[in-house]
């Protein structure tokens, strides 16, 4: 059977194609799912980052609000407001 000789060579090149097809889908889906838990994480650095941010400014607001400046400077009598600019 001449046919048969030819057709297992070429199916098992067919077998070996396809599995390195397959392993290369692998690789490629592996990588978009690291690339989408890398942003994920991002996002929640930066989400971490923005509610810090949120918690220092209402600090320093609450800190330079025109009351606490005016219990700051009774309570150090050396306090002394900056001069107006000249001119």
């Amino acid at each position: 059977m001449p046919g048969r000789r030819e057709t297992v060579p070429k199916a098992a090149v067919v077998i070996v194609w396809g599995g390195a097809l397959a392993c290369a889908l692998l690789v490629v889906r592996q990588s978009r799912l690291q690339a989408a838990n890398e942003l994920a994480e991002a996002q929640l650095r930066v989400r971490s980052s923005e509610e810090r941010l949120a918690v220092i400014k209402a600090e320093i607001s609450r800190l330079t609000a025109p009351e606490a400046v005016a219990t700051m400077a009774e309570e150090h009598p050396d306090f002394r407001p900056p001069k107006e600019p000249e001119g």
